[in-house]
């Protein structure tokens, strides 16, 4: 069988790049062509290389490369690019990996819906996305041949919110990459960054993820705790608004100086903060999945997360404490438990290892594998394809 995948971009590509890395490990079979910029096939780029001789590069997508063009005048080049390369390459099924991406009236759709947040809270992200998200979500759903969902969660929330069959959700679960494991480096952090003994925070730095809150309560800790334990965040701000907000509430609740926020972090610096960390922090409001417990996880890293949305099923509760993401005080008194109560610490940290090992992205691969086989079986026995 012969597809495209269409590659997520900007923070959804981390499922998109493992979970084709992945396919081509397992899967010599089937033809793929993964639809990229054209602009990354300019002399000069470089690009995803494959051992997988079935694994091929498709310049689908065009991009403004600098020029002013209307956002809706690209996405409209874009669905046609996107219908043209289904027709020339007789295609017998395409995946979009990030509904955003999806092009409505492309025959044998395959969606992964990550969440439906936007449908909760629309201050959640910025309104030219809710705009697009809200506006076609429901067609994409009704149309899509099958829909794969990150978590039970969104399964549920899709069939709540659509009435969908849940015949048409498979939930496969992501991993964390393989780029995180272990890598205590402790001087490297001192020497490069000043940090010694930290409470760490990754992602970014928006309202959904629960920031404000996760200062205040990090500001009811007993004045010797933050002393010894800073508070590093690390992750590009949403905008300079609420970057604004978040120094506001740094100087309200006297922690300048106690907080540090990073900013953007390499893959490498980043398995390393995890590492070295006493705990993961991550008192999202919403999730989908909140792949970054997996990655504190495949550190050793113990976690503490909220109870709500998907973060549970991910989680899980042998190595993270499950909080009310609300109730500053909770949040507060869970920190300042795993800061003090050191059985219960290295209880949580001897499964987060084990914990890990639940996921992986070969399972994600033969899962989603196994959905494009059986749609194409599908496709065969409805039109002899």
């Amino acid at each position: 069988m012969d597809y495209i995948n269409a590659l997520g971009v900007g923070g959804l590509s981390t499922y998109s790049q493992n979970l084709i890395e992945s396919l081509a490990l397992i899967d010599e079979e089937n033809q793929y062509f993964l639809g990229n910029y054209c602009h990354d096939f300019l002399p000069g780029r470089s690009r995803q290389k494959f051992n997988n001789p079935n694994f091929k590069l498709a310049p689908v997508y065009v991009s403004p490369l600098g020029l002013s063009l209307p956002e809706k005048f690209m996405a409209a080049v874009n669905r046609r690019s996107v219908k043209l390369n289904y027709k020339l390459r007789r295609l017998d099924f395409f995946h979009f990996t990030n509904p955003l991406n999806y092009v409505l009236g492309v025959k044998c759709g395959i969606v992964t819906i990550h969440d439906l947040a936007l449908l909760h809270n629309r201050t959640w992200a910025k309104d030219y996305v809710v705009s697009a998200f809200v506006d076609n979500i429901g067609k994409i759903i009704g149309e899509s041949k099958r829909i794969i969902a990150d978590s039970e969660f969104t399964k549920n929330d899709i069939v709540k919110f659509f009435s969908t069959d849940e015949k048409k959700i498979s939930v496969i679960h992501l991993a964390a990459s393989a780029k995180y494991y272990p890598d205590i480096d402790r001087e490297y952090l001192a020497a490069e960054f000043g940090l010694k003994n930290f409470i760490f925070y990754a992602g970014q730095l928006q309202p959904r993820k629960n920031i404000l809150r996760l200062l205040e309560a990090y500001s009811l800790l007993p004045n010797d705790l933050k002393d010894r334990y800073q508070l590093i965040l690390a992750g590009r701000p949403r905008n300079q608004e609420f970057l604004s907000e978040i120094n506001k509430a740094l100087e309200r609740f006297n922690l300048v100086g106690q907080v540090k926020i990073m900013g953007f972090v390499s893959n490498t610096d980043l398995r390393k903060l995890y590492s070295c960390a006493k705990f993961f922090v991550y008192p999202s409001l919403f999730e989908g999945f909140g792949l970054p417990i997996l990655e504190a996880y495949n550190c050793g890293t113990p976690v503490i997360t909220s109870n709500t949305s998907s973060l549970p099923e991910v989680a899980g509760t042998k190595a993270a404490i499950l909080v009310d993401p609300e109730d500053v005080k909770t949040l507060g008194a869970a920190m300042e438990k795993l800061l003090v109560d050191q059985e219960l610490y290295e209880s949580l940290k001897s499964h987060a290892l084990l914990e890990a090992k639940k996921f992986s992205w070969q399972a994600t691969a033969e899962k989603t594998k196994a959905v494009y086989e059986d749609v194409y079986r599908e496709l065969k026995q409805n039109y002899g394809r």
